[in-house]
Formats: structure tokens, C-alpha cells, sequence
């Protein structure tokens, strides 16, 4: 693993948000598809690969939804919540097996 300080292997995912036993957010998306979790004045925390843990704090309300909203109908990002989404997506990157080339500033 080429960045475990940068690899998250568990979340706190939103309730209403939880489906199944995988978080998967597509990176083109526009929206958090599984939303993370956001109960403690706006916070998610991440555990990594390194042992660590962090505490993120959201920046935006398209990142916060309150238990019992009606999920699926998230909200689109605003620009908030593009670098919430951006923050995500580099904790998530990964490295392309054929080119070597690390996605999402991973």
C-alpha cells in the first residue's frame, strides 16, 4: 500500500444512508451516493491503514444531512461541497495498476 496515512479502511456512514456493508461514492458523481456520517456538529470519523484516525469536519450542507431525511434525495455539491467531496475522493484514491499513476492526488 504506496500511502496507508491516506487510505481510509472505516468510516461512520450516515443511518439512513447504510444499504449494504460497502461505502462506494463514484467519483464523477455530483452528490454523495453513500453519505458519511455527519452527528457530531458536523463531523465524520475515518480510521486509516496506518493505524491512525482523523476527524473530518464538513464544509458544507450538501456533506450534513440529519437521521431520518429520505434517502436517497441527496443534495447536488455546492462548492463546499466539491472540496468536502475532493478531501474524500483523495483518502480513497488509489493507484492505476497498468500506468502506476496515483488518482486523486493519492
Amino acid at each position: 500500500m504506496p500511502r496507508p496515512s491516506k487510505t481510509w479502511l472505516i468510516l461512520d456512514e450516515q443511518a439512513d444512508s447504510i444499504n449494504d456493508g460497502c461505502f462506494v461514492n463514484f467519483p464523477t458523481r455530483t452528490s454523495w451516493n453513500d453519505i458519511p456520517a455527519s452527528y457530531h456538529g458536523g463531523v465524520c470519523g475515518f480510521s486509516f491503514a496506518d493505524g491512525l484516525s482523523e476527524i473530518k469536519k464538513w464544509k458544507s450542507a450538501t456533506s450534513i444531512y440529519p437521521v431520518k431525511f429520505h434517502y436517497p434525495n441527496v443534495l447536488d455539491f455546492d462548492a463546499a461541497g466539491k472540496d468536502d467531496f475532493a478531501w474524500y475522493l483523495e483518502r480513497t484514491g488509489y493507484v492505476d495498476a497498468s500506468t502506476g499513476e496515483g488518482m486523486f492526488n493519492y
